[in-house]
């Protein structure tokens, strides 16, 4: 996904800042980072080790620094690859669903002819597509994918072209759901809307799904996410100064 309106870098991840109200709230993507993921640090191991095998006897040339970052970066190298994948999904579908004349990129021409049999499949009439959402009271925002009417249903979308679908992503929409409001890039606040669903549209070069988050366990996504938002706040402003001065 390219960089929302609102939205800014810093030291801790991505945060929204309304510059009308001088409010500044962290997205839920930053927030999610703080979820342990062992088999993804397991993953960046495997890695390391097959970048060091395909290559071993080209790195016995190399300074020790060299080969220490080549296999440090492995895991980086393949992450950037595939979130550039994402983000073109993530722009062109935006543009088609505005009605945006739009060339696919070759990259990413299979992901969007799925996201055309998923159109064509369930006919959703999007209401909402790229919009940012704001919770006043838990302090957080973030950026959904797309709002649609499916079968006289009200959902909440996101476009995933990962290799899996991940219990995480129920997290994050949850977040989504229960913000207060949406803001525009005007800073100008509206209602969120009535959500009856939630549910990932799972993208990958030769089939789509429309994975839908389970309503009876709705409510415990979001306690999840909440304590999520606890620690990524205690991580942020506390952490730091929980320790006092050796005597």
């Amino acid at each position: 996904m390219t960089t929302p309106p609102l939205a800014r870098e810093t030291a801790s991840g991505r945060e929204y800042y309304n510059f009308q109200t001088k409010e500044a709230a962290p997205s839920v993507t930053s927030i999610l980072k703080v979820l342990s993921k062992p088999d993804v640090e397991r993953w960046k191991l495997r890695m390391a080790a097959d970048c060091a095998n395909e290559s071993w006897d080209e790195m016995t040339s190399w300074h020790p620094d060299e080969r220490k970052q080549a296999m440090v970066n492995a895991h980086e190298i393949y992450t950037k690859g595939r979130a550039d994948i994402g983000t073109l999904v993530h722009a062109v579908c935006e543009k088609i669903i505005k009605g945006i004349p739009v060339e696919v990129p070759k990259e990413a021409a299979s992901y969007i002819g799925q996201f055309g049999k998923f159109v064509m499949d369930k006919r959703p009439k999007f209401l909402e597509s790229e919009f940012t959402v704001w919770s006043r009271e838990f302090c957080y925002a973030g950026t959904a994918d797309a709002l649609a009417v499916i079968d006289g249903e009200t959902w909440l979308l996101d476009w995933k072209s990962s290799k899996g679908a991940y219990p995480e992503f129920a997290l994050q929409l949850s977040a989504l759901r229960q913000a207060d409001f949406l803001i525009r890039s005007d800073c100008s606040e509206e209602p969120m809307p009535q959500i009856d669903r939630m549910g990932v549209v799972h993208l990958r070069p030769r089939s789509w799904r429309l994975i839908p988050v389970k309503e009876e366990l709705a409510a415990e996504c979001f306690i999840a996410f909440s304590a999520a938002r606890d620690l990524f706040r205690w991580k942020d402003e506390v952490a730091g100064h929980v320790l006092g001065v050796v005597a």
